[in-house]
């Protein structure tokens, strides 16, 4: 596989090495149906997909389909053979995913990593990251940043390896002045 470009000390050869992709994919709900055709991309590729969009910050979804149809080895970490996902099953997807599913999936990881040593004398640093919402939405609160920059919304809360910037744990919660 080619070498892709990766945050700090974690290269996506390491995440492929480590990470049973099929246990990952068995987190999910099924939904069976008797009727309908068998979906074009298994649970586990779209899984690599949202993983490998996170850790190359890529942001937008039409902008992960143009890669993966440009780039092989996108599609190769992936596991799509002859075609990729356009970015509307890439977005489809996603938003299936409800968060509770999502924590699971991504905790799961953690504890793979963790097992296979990629987090050796590894220490945490927090990171929080405003979400500033609409002032009519109900479960969002004001809050402040460190900069004292007021809003109204909520806080997306991290824990961080230091060796390979990757998410150990995060939270969703609401916003508070002081908090950070």
């Amino acid at each position: 596989m080619t070498k892709l470009r990766s945050i700090k000390d974690i290269e996506l050869e390491i995440i492929q090495k480590n990470i049973d992709w099929e246990i990952l994919a068995s987190i999910i709900p099924r939904k069976r149906s008797k009727v309908g055709r068998k979906p074009d991309y298994s649970e586990d590729q779209m899984l690599r997909m949202m993983m490998l969009q996170d850790i190359e910050s890529i942001e937008y979804d039409t902008d992960m389909a143009r890669k993966l149809k440009s780039n092989p080895s996108y599609k190769e970490f992936c596991g799509f053979i002859d075609k990729s996902p356009a970015h509307d099953k890439i977005s489809r997807f996603k938003r299936a995913l409800n968060p509770k599913t999502w924590k699971k999936i991504h905790e799961k990881m953690d504890e793979m990593l963790e097992e296979s040593g990629v987090f050796e004398n590894d220490e945490l640093c927090g990171d929080g990251t405003k979400i500033p919402l609409p002032k009519n939405v109900d479960i969002a609160t004001w809050g402040a940043t460190s900069n004292n920059d007021i809003f109204f919304g909520m806080w997306l809360m991290t824990l961080n390896s230091t060796q390979t910037e990757l998410v150990r744990d995060f939270s969703i919660g609401t916003a508070k002045i002081g908090q950070i």
